[in-house]
């Protein structure tokens, strides 16, 4: 069966990057099997905590964080219970595509987006406001709405790359994260061992010897015996 998706874009140089809602019959405690999409997904909270279960690690996210999850990772999620009915989850569908433009910020942003998942971030309470506004089907239907909904987007957009560019937003480091990191990044040909290592906090000398350990040859290797693919166009559907 498909399901509507409704989207609010905005274009930076030859990058547009998207919002996808999807209008899916969703129970409050989230989706408890394992399933991947295409696309990026942005997991946001409000009060309580909540679990984000991959196929062999757990992520808690604490009450105003938000977490990225890369495409095409199998996961599940699991609210913590409770009372409060003002605590919720929200979730964005996000793809970054390539369009014509004079500046090139596509690269940069999708460097950016993949040196920073599967790791917890905080966010401050004023984006709260933006962000719950973005996941409202309502104002997805007229244009008075989709120019609400870009307001909110450029304020996320611009917040969000402002304090990754700079490095201003704190990150919660695990040895389990940094190596989904790092089997992430391998997969985008146009990021060094040098980004990988800053992204980790490893060094570059170290960042080899697990990619060594874990796949039997260096990544120079790994992608001259293609045994890393590119990852495949986004289509805009949902993978289940």
């Amino acid at each position: 069966m498909e399901h509507p998706v409704k989207k609010v874009f905005l274009d930076y140089g030859d990058a547009r990057i998207t919002f996808y809602i999807f209008d899916l019959n969703i129970p409050s405690s989230g989706i408890p099997y394992l399933h991947s999409h295409c696309y990026y997904e942005f997991h946001f909270l409000t009060g309580s905590n909540f679990i984000c279960s991959l196929k062999d690690q757990d992520i808690k996210l604490e009450p105003y964080e938000f977490l990225i999850l890369p495409p095409d990772l199998l996961h599940y999620t699991n609210k913590a219970i409770t009372k409060s009915l003002s605590e919720k989850l929200y979730t964005l569908s996000v793809t970054v595509d390539k369009i014509s433009g004079a500046e090139s910020f596509y690269d940069t942003i999708l460097s950016i987006l993949d040196q920073h998942i599967l790791t917890p971030l905080p966010y401050p309470k004023h984006l709260e406001k933006s962000l719950i506004c973005l996941c409202q089907t309502e104002l997805y239907k007229h244009f008075a709405g989709i120019l609400q909904l870009k307001a909110a987007a450029a304020e996320f957009i611009s917040w969000l790359f402002g304090q990754l560019l700079t490095e201003k937003i704190p990150i919660k480091q695990s040895i389990g994260n940094n190596m989904f990191l790092i089997d992430n990044m391998i997969n985008r040909y146009n990021i060094t061992l040098d980004e990988m290592a800053a992204a980790t906090n490893y060094s570059k000398r170290h960042i080899a010897r697990l990619i060594q350990q874990r796949y039997g040859c260096n990544l120079s290797e790994l992608r001259k015996q293609k045994k890393i693919q590119k990852l495949p166009e986004i289509n805009k559907k949902e993978q289940s």
